[in-house]
């Protein structure tokens, strides 16, 4: 979650390159500060995305940013 402190909560996660450009098109969706670059997206609450693909977004996220950790450390976390 992110934008603690901000009126509108968000969720904030990664995405692949393919769907950066066509997510953030998306109205209440926004490039996220500082993590841009590496195609992190932030979702405003009420943004124009059903919520079955928004948790979807998020598992693919959980995965693509698992593949980036050392084996060990996945092992560590058990997600091996």
């Amino acid at each position: 979650l992110g934008g603690v402190g901000a009126s509108t909560p968000r969720i904030v996660f990664k995405c692949g390159e393919d769907r950066f450009e066509i997510l953030t098109a998306i109205d209440g969706i926004d490039q996220a500060p500082y993590f841009a670059r590496r195609q992190w997206v932030s979702v405003a609450s009420g943004a124009d995305l059903p919520e079955n693909e928004l948790q979807a977004y998020i598992r693919r996220s959980h995965d693509l940013v698992a593949r980036g950790l050392t084996k060990k450390l996945r092992q560590e976390l058990g997600i091996a």
